[in-house]
């Protein structure tokens, strides 16, 4: 009688890799691997919650709390989460009004006035909804924000980008693009809360000298406008309302952006944006879904979407001299067509131990918006 020997302890397997030119796949293997520098450990730092956390900041020049501790706190958690923490600050001039015009309560959209504030800080809003008074350290969101920070339970299932192109006459370009991925149905009507913010806030420094993160300068409106403490132009309304469609990128663009809303030119030129079921001037509890401000960036717009290994045979396992089909597709999940001119690849290898093998390569083709690729090969265990 013939036996079909499988062994449970697996010790070759596939990996798959894409290389492209001047970007770094989280897969990709180097040919002669050098070791790296060990860096130092982030102590203290909010854990990853799985999805983006928005958070709204209220800070005053006269606050000492703000400055010794909200602030940083913020900052180092921003710099722990570089790609998922998402804040703005609404920086006013004195703690016993913090819903002055400095701090973005202005028409049509009164930020402040929205979290039902008038006076005292710091305070943060989380998620729209989980309000939190004082700080006393520079850790003291972290548990906020490593608890998902009040933001919908369906979070992970939505992402969002920001373009800004500087136009070289003084005025940026600046679009947010959204999407959904989940397995559901994409909320509908979607409000795009979206704002210019000083990176570091070079127009609102503490009475301490140092300055916070992300200060409010303009509101992102409707009909192209936007509004400032300079007046509101192209005679926008309120936020944009967005309809998202599953696994599509819907894009909001603002054109001629004064880039001097912001001390500091375009290098100091953030937007930011977050996603919202509803939005009122007087109170707050909305559902957010997602945040982003133009900080963040994709380390990637082409990922492995799917991999299927099968023996030629209709055998569960693999054992030598078997032949066994692989199935991979590559899908553009960015918000731009992706154009492959450098020689971008895809490589398929077997990995025994410590030993890699290639088994196939193909190139990568030009990509549209949501477009796949899918490369199919024969490998010879033998």
């Amino acid at each position: 009688m013939l036996y079909r020997k499988v062994t449970s302890t697996v010790l070759t397997f596939l990996m798959v890799t894409m290389v492209m030119a001047l970007l770094v796949s989280p897969l990709e293997i180097q040919e002669s691997p050098t070791p790296l520098a060990e860096e130092p450990a982030v102590l203290n730092a909010p854990s990853d919650p799985g999805h983006t956390v928005f958070a709204q900041y209220l800070t005053s020049d006269n606050c000492p709390y703000c400055y010794n501790y909200g602030s940083p706190a913020l900052k180092q958690a921003k710099n722990s989460l570089p790609d998922k923490f998402v804040y703005i600050s609404y920086h006013s001039a004195s703690y016993t009004n913090t819903a002055d015009a400095e701090s973005g309560n202005i028409a049509p959209i009164y930020g402040v006035n929205h979290l039902q504030e008038s006076s005292g800080a710091p305070k943060v809003v989380f998620g729209d909804k989980q309000k939190q008074s004082g700080c006393g350290s520079n850790t003291c969101y972290d548990s906020y924000i490593s608890s998902g920070g009040q933001m919908h339970s369906s979070a992970a299932d939505y992402g969002m980008t920001i373009s800004q192109i500087d136009n070289g006459d003084g005025t940026a370009d600046i679009s947010v693009a959204a999407t959904y991925v989940g397995s559901g149905t994409p909320a509908s009507n979607l409000i795009l809360y979206a704002a210019v913010t000083e990176e570091v806030c070079n127009s609102h420094v503490y009475n301490g000298g140092t300055k916070g993160g992300n200060c409010w300068e303009a509101w992102l409106l409707n009909n192209n406008g936007y509004a400032s403490n300079s007046g509101t132009v192209n005679g926008g309304t309120g936020f944009n309302t967005i309809s998202i469609t599953a696994n599509q990128w819907t894009t909001t663009t603002w054109t001629n952006v004064p880039i001097n809303l912001v001390n500091g030119g375009m290098s100091n030129f953030n937007t930011v944006a977050a996603l919202y079921s509803s939005w009122s001037t007087n109170s707050f509890n909305a559902n957010v879904y997602a945040a982003t401000d133009s900080t963040m960036q994709p380390a990637i717009d082409v990922k492995i979407d799917t991999m299927t290994v099968e023996n030629d045979a209709g055998f569960d396992g693999i054992i030598a001299g078997d032949m066994v089909d692989i199935d991979v597709s590559i899908k553009n999940i960015g918000v731009d067509i992706y154009s492959a001119n450098n020689g971008e690849s895809i490589s398929i290898y077997k990995v025994d131990g410590v030993q890699e093998s290639l088994i196939d390569t193909m190139s990568i083709q030009s990509l549209g918006v949501g477009a796949s690729q899918s490369f199919s090969t024969t490998w010879d265990s033998s």
